[in-house]
């Protein structure tokens, strides 16, 4: 069980967790172990970029240049105010004898209003002990899908003037839709590792993990395309 409250930022986006709360439980069943666990938080979010700055300023611009609010509403959509979000996570262990394998699903639900997501994913772990090394294998998908209400409110806009009328709308409404497609990441991931348990409280893992994402390496600006990384890791793991 946890309870709590924290702020930080991720990239350019700045969140406030005015309030969390959360807990887990296992059930055992012969070989198998079963997990669950749900978090909810009350999140104030929004990018914080002078490109998002510039965004903004430029739709209520527009919105008290033609009369329209829709514009307004657009801006507004960016950010989310003690919004609810909600993290699930199951879990599905086996183990025979010195094999094991894991599996888990996970959900972020939003509020679907406002700056939020839906994120959904899973991985897949398998693990054989020797002696005291276990070479273990992961797979998994990640899968993240932005609020769709601002891609309803720009289709909204195009009722109120429809594309082709207006080259300066046309631009700005491109503008919002590619930002919002640049918080719609997808990716796989796999794993290749090797832990040694040199101790009965300490061990080393080297790990070799490939990731094929759209979500790699965004940068301050929100760029984003499909890319490939290779990253190598060694972690030595302390319990006292």
């Amino acid at each position: 069980f946890l309870i709590g409250t924290t702020d930080g930022r991720y990239q350019d986006m700045k969140l406030s967790f005015d309030f969390l709360i959360g807990g887990s439980f296992n059930i055992h069943w012969q070989d198998f172990t079963f997990r669950y666990g749900l978090t909810m938080t009350q999140l104030d979010a929004f990018v914080d970029s002078a490109e998002m700055e510039l965004l903004l300023l430029t739709l209520n611009q527009t919105a008290s240049n033609t009369g329209l609010p829709i514009f307004s509403e657009v801006a507004d959509a960016f950010y989310t105010e003690d919004g609810w979000f909600q993290y699930h996570g199951l879990g599905a262990q086996w183990d025979r004898q010195d094999l094991s394998l894991i599996t888990e699903l996970y959900a972020t639900l939003g509020p679907n209003k406002g700056f939020s997501n839906d994120a959904y994913g899973w991985n897949i772990t398998a693990a054989y002990n020797i002696s005291h090394f276990t070479p273990y294998a992961v797979i998994g998908y990640y899968k993240n899908r932005f609020a769709e209400e601002i891609e309803n409110l720009v289709k909204e806009s195009e009722l109120a003037v429809p594309p082709g009328a207006s080259a300066g709308l046309d631009e700005l409404r491109a503008n919002v839709n590619h930002i919002v497609d640049e918080f719609n990441e997808s990716g796989f991931s796999n794993a290749l590792g090797l832990r040694y348990d040199f101790h009965s409280h300490a061990a080393i893992k080297f790990e070799a993990q490939y990731f094929d994402s759209t979500a790699l390496l965004r940068g301050a600006n929100l760029k984003s395309i499909k890319q490939e990384a290779t990253l190598m890791t060694v972690v030595v793991d302390v319990v006292f």
